[in-house]
């Protein structure tokens, strides 16, 4: 989770209207502890992790907090469910759940929610979006190609009637108009799962819920003018600034057993591996990447540096220029950390992770299970390369 970008977690703590007991103490406890631990130590700060215990059939503490002269009886599951018919019929043991009002600071699943700390917007960042959806308008009443696009903008301000650069497509397009999530509901209401392509009707609305701009974190609706039918997918990114993202070529090497590549079909990145994958992950391991909306066929190419998280050391693959010998070869278990080359498929659009967390994060799944998370790193220049040979 840290690799992904998350900060701040609340572990809801289920069904302690099940302990034995009812509403045990010792059981929260002891759940508390381990997960607590668990959380600490692979990076969380203690202050940012919080428990909640509820009932999720009763809804104990889901949306209102526990008062204080209120008792689990107080509280019953939906009549529909099974689990009423039963109290009904049987008395079970009420349990006391006194001790949750003595908790410091012990709110609701949803004020805990409402409580978390919401980072500042990376406004003053190049503008990076993401194409969520591509609709097809029924009509147009403008001359240039016209494209309904519902994007997400992850960082910098997306202003009307500016200029964007698509990718992977390398053209230029401008936004027309932006429009708020009213029209994107109207449209998702009447929009019919028979057809393959959705379909929009533009209507006088439209003028009165345009947006001058939109923030990040904003999932709105975009007119693009001057993109053709098919031009602009979705995973692709429209971006604006002084920098713009890596456009990686899809790899002719990615069918064969070749694992020689350069820069402009592969990417460096840190992996982190789950605990229970088998096998573990090797040169020339077959995956998909999952990033930004889009799925991809990649291969590690080459293992550089196992990572040991707990301390500083690593392990590299040594290259000598002279003697040509067999290099040797790093595998990544279960519970790891590793820099890797990795090779794509087709064209794909990232950032390093320091740049854009949205286009520098990833998942690796390998036949439907999830094996590694995925962070783009800063690809090193030939002039540092240079010193480390030297030294």
């Amino acid at each position: 989770m840290r690799a992904m970008g998350v900060r701040q977690v609340v572990v809801v703590v289920n069904k302690l209207d099940k302990t034995t007991p009812p509403w045990s103490y010792e059981r929260y406890q002891q759940i508390k502890e381990e997960v607590g631990n668990f959380l600490i130590s692979i990076g969380f700060k203690p202050k940012n992790v919080r428990f909640v215990p509820v009932s999720g059939l009763s809804g104990a503490n889901l949306v209102d907090p526990i008062l204080p002269d209120s008792s689990p009886s107080s509280i019953q599951p939906p009549k529909e469910s099974e689990d009423f018919q039963i109290r009904e019929e049987e008395e079970e043991e009420e349990g006391d759940w006194s001790w949750i009002r003595e908790i410091e600071d012990c709110p609701s699943l949803i004020q805990s929610i409402d409580q978390f700390r919401i980072p500042p917007r990376p406004c003053r960042f190049p503008l990076r979006c993401v194409v969520t959806e591509v609709l097809h308008p029924s009509s147009s009443s403008s001359s240039q190609p016209t494209n309904y696009l519902m994007i997400q903008v992850v960082q910098g301000v997306l202003r009307k009637q500016s200029t964007v650069l698509g990718l992977p497509s390398g053209s230029l397009y401008n936004i027309q108009n932006i429009l708020q999530d009213e029209i994107i509901s109207s449209f998702n209401h009447h929009k019919t799962s028979s057809s393959s392509s959705s379909s929009l009707n533009p209507n006088s609305r439209i003028s009165q819920l345009s947006l001058p701009f939109a923030l990040p974190g904003s999932v709105v609706l975009v007119i693009l003018e001057g993109a053709e039918e098919g031009e602009i997918g979705i995973g692709d990114v429209l971006c604006r600034g002084p920098t713009t993202p890596k456009l990686l070529q899809s790899s002719p090497q990615i069918s064969s057993f070749a694992f020689d590549c350069d820069s402009s079909c592969s990417f460096l990145a840190r992996i982190f591996t789950m605990e229970d994958i088998s096998p573990p992950i090797t040169d020339g391991a077959n995956l998909q990447l999952h990033i930004h909306g889009v799925e991809v066929c990649v291969r590690v190419a080459e293992v550089l540096e196992i990572v040991d998280k707990s301390s500083s050391s690593s392990t590299t693959k040594k290259k000598k220029k002279k003697k040509k010998k067999r290099k040797r070869v790093l595998v990544v278990r279960g519970g790891a950390s590793a820099i890797v080359r990795i090779l794509v498929e087709q064209a794909l659009v990232v950032e390093p992770f320091d740049k854009c967390k949205s286009l520098g994060s990833g998942v690796l799944r390998r036949s439907g299970q999830t094996v590694a998370v995925c962070v783009v790193l800063e690809e090193e220049s030939e002039g540092d390369e240079d010193v480390e040979e030297k030294r």
